[in-house]
């Protein structure tokens, strides 16, 4: 399946510590298996921020690989696109325990910006205590992308439409000005 085994380790002891220690493998190696093979985005950090996960379909969309970003925080990819209050508001939802959703405009490691559909949730031992964040995030930036092209194509209809209307409301004058000369 492609699936490195020193990622299965690191995301099986990271399962085993969301069942409280009571590791059971299976449940770990399919759990390992299903994030690293989702098209989705699969990052996980701990409660410094500091990146322990990440999964093929997020080196593939950020162009990093595991070895250059375990270890180092999301703020590698930050950009000056998404406003320090998304961040700030992210941050506050998170810490409060609850599941954060929303979209960032990230930097890749070629310098290309991505807009990236985000859930972000806390993961907690038996006792509540916070001790990771999973995001698993969706790159739209084609989607926006496309979305901005139909919207400036609407406009441009709608300005088509406006000054046709303009001008058959010009000729329907001048043809009643021709109209009641002539009667």
């Amino acid at each position: 399946l492609g699936l490195p085994v020193e990622k299965v380790q690191v995301f099986g002891a990271l399962v085993g510590g969301a069942f409280g220690g009571k590791e059971d493998s299976s449940i770990a190696v399919l759990t390992a298996l299903a994030a690293w093979c989702t098209q989705s985005t699969v990052q996980i950090t701990n409660t410094r921020a500091e990146i322990e996960f990440i999964n093929a379909a997020f080196s593939e969309i950020t162009g990093y690989s595991a070895a250059e970003i375990i270890g180092k925080t999301p703020k590698l990819f930050k950009s000056a696109i998404t406003p320090d209050e998304t961040y700030a508001e992210m941050w506050r939802t998170l810490l409060a325990g609850h599941t954060w959703r929303g979209e960032l405009t990230n930097r890749r490691k070629n310098g290309q910006h991505s807009i990236v559909r985000q859930t972000i949730s806390p993961i907690r031992q038996d006792d509540g205590t916070i001790t990771h964040f999973v995001s698993i995030g969706e790159d739209v930036t084609e989607i926006r992308r496309i979305a901005a092209e139909l919207d400036l194509h609407r406009a441009q209809l709608e300005e088509r439409v406006t000054e046709r209307t303009a001008q058959l409301a010009q000729a329907e004058a001048r043809l009643q000005l021709i109209l009641d000369s002539t009667a």
